[in-house]
């Protein structure tokens, strides 16, 4: 049932008694029109439809993004953007003149560099409080629908239209969490089920006993009884507790840059006792980097480097990607590949230009054969450094190391420290080796480190702590984080992540700022304290 049919019934739940109340308020004789309960019954009255207006206020003005059918894509959010119309450039690399109105999409750009607000004009019925400072935004990079272009002008492919974009789906995802029914609702719908006919009863007893044992004038002082009971019963907060709370929330969330999936997540997120988080896109910014190539035994580095990149341009691994870049941007050849495999866990070989490569951990180098020790102990000074190192095997024999970086984001060491004071602890889950975890767990002060983790292991991980009795929030972005996001008690997806680990998850960070647990955290508990508030006064 949606808040807003729930909000209406709680409402007809209130208006029984309240209606009782004023029928009963307004068949006193005329000589009492004027009496304390004529006068409560009306007062009664203009409070209950008060409440109703402001329920239908409220339904609109907490949505946080504006609502309009799907298929037309006008949102009011691109309103803001000055130019009437621009060139939209088709596949054919046609260009037609479109309204700007009409360009929702999310859009990749396919020409220049143009600095970008990634998110809506600050304001009210927009999404945007979050991210307002420029983003630079480079060639091929997506970009959500709805940014605003700060200065200069640009071509943009369209990728998704109507229900598939991201602005879409955010709305969508606020749309149903503010008509989902938080757990505690089921407490409120067993009292509701007996509410009324408890009170009428009680105010038909409050009139027995009056109009039999009350002073003179009994009548008059049986009616007062009963009418008093029917309305100081009147269960207001009962009905907009649960309903009004969770709409507001879903909405404040929005504008904060936290999706909420559903009101069971915001009500769980509050219990929430350990936050356990992926470390590559989720605190680092998942862009990595080649940083170090080196080679031994006289073997030529850049001829090293091009053997490698190739054999990387087929791993879908999200360091290969890093590694091709650092490899082109060093000027090496392109060679072609003529056999390749992936080992989960371990690395990847290839046949490029007739040599056997391979790229691993020592686990993978000892698995070809191979002795990784000559390069242990540089190995290991590039983890102690944060960086991912690689052992590099070349026909049989142990060639080299490359080492890569992923930058930790800026936001991620406050988000740490704010989530210690609210009492989280914090676990990092990573597939990295574990002095490499280690290193970067020391520069945030992560409580507890799971390493060498492969994906699979993951969701196993999560169940362990979870039979320790911990409530469990577990953050990630990507594909293989998704079993993990599904066990945990709540899941918490990056919104620049995958969209299956975005579908795993009951919050959805939009900017992937850490930063957005803590607004999460404290949102749950206050809008948790506030329901409870008001059923206790109810």
């Amino acid at each position: 049932m949606s808040n807003f049919k729930l909000t209406r019934r709680n409402f007809m739940v209130a208006g029984a008694l309240v209606g009782g109340g004023l029928a009963v308020g307004c068949s006193f004789d005329g000589n009492h029109k004027d009496s304390a309960a004529l006068r409560a019954t009306t007062d009664e009255g203009e409070i209950a439809l008060n409440a109703w207006v402001k329920v239908d206020q409220d339904g609109k003005v907490t949505v946080a993004i504006p609502r309009s059918e799907m298929g037309q894509g006008v949102y009011t959010a691109l309103a803001m953007l000055v130019a009437e119309e621009m060139d939209v450039y088709f596949a054919d690399v046609t260009a037609e003149q479109s309204p700007v109105d009409d360009v929702y999409a999310n859009i990749t750009l396919i020409q220049d560099s143009l600095p970008f607000n990634d998110g809506y004009h600050k304001g009210e019925d927009t999404i945007g409080a979050w991210a307002m400072e420029k983003v630079g935004r480079l060639l091929g990079v997506q970009v959500t629908g709805g940014t605003v272009n700060t200065t200069g002008s640009f071509i943009f492919e369209v990728e998704r239209v109507g229900s598939e974009t991201m602005l879409a789906q955010i709305v969508q995802m606020v749309s149903d969490a503010q008509r989902s029914r938080a757990p505690i609702q089921k407490l409120v719908d067993a009292v509701s089920a007996w509410f009324v006919p408890a009170v009428i009863v009680i105010a038909v007893i409050s009139f027995v006993l009056w109009s039999t044992l009350g002073p003179s004038p009994a009548m008059a002082y049986a009616l007062i009884a009963s009418i008093s009971v029917l309305i100081i019963a009147c269960p207001c907060a009962l009905g907009l507790a649960t309903p009004m709370s969770i709409m507001v929330a879903a909405g404040k969330g929005a504008k904060n840059g936290v999706l909420i999936k559903d009101a069971e997540a915001l009500e769980v997120f509050g219990k929430i006792t350990t936050v356990v988080v992926d470390k590559t896109g989720t605190l680092t910014e998942g862009k990595p980097k080649l940083v170090e190539v080196h080679s031994i035994d006289g073997i030529d580095q850049k001829r090293m480097l091009s053997l490698i990149a190739a054999a990387e341009r087929s791993s879908e691994h999200p360091l290969a990607s890093a590694i091709v870049k650092g490899a082109v941007e060093r000027g090496v050849d392109q060679l072609d590949v003529s056999s390749f495999e992936s080992i989960t866990g371990k690395g990847i070989t290839a046949t490029v230009d007739g040599v056997q490569v391979g790229i691993g951990s020592p686990k993978m180098m000892l698995a070809m054969d191979i002795d990784p020790s000559p390069l242990s102990s540089l190995a290991d000074d590039a983890r102690r450094e944060g960086q991912t190192a690689m052992l590099v095997a070349m026909g049989g024999h142990l060639a080299g190391m490359i080492s890569v970086a992923d930058p930790i984001k800026e936001s991620t060491p406050g988000a740490i420290e704010a989530m210690h004071k609210l009492g989280l602890r914090i676990v990092m889950l990573t597939g990295d080796n574990e002095t490499t975890a280690r290193a970067i767990a020391s520069k945030l002060n992560i409580d507890d480190v799971k390493a060498d983790v492969l994906p699979q292991e993951k969701a196993e991980i999560v169940k362990s702590y979870q039979d320790q009795g911990e409530r469990i929030a577990m953050a990630g972005d990507g594909v293989n984080d998704a079993p993990a996001l599904a066990q945990a008690d709540i899941g918490i997806a990056m919104g620049t992540g995958s969209g299956v680990a975005i579908e795993s998850a009951g919050i959805t960070l939009i900017g992937g700022d850490l930063r957005g647990l803590v607004r999460a955290r404290k949102l749950s508990t206050s809008t948790m304290r506030n329901i409870r508030q008001n059923l206790f006064f109810a």
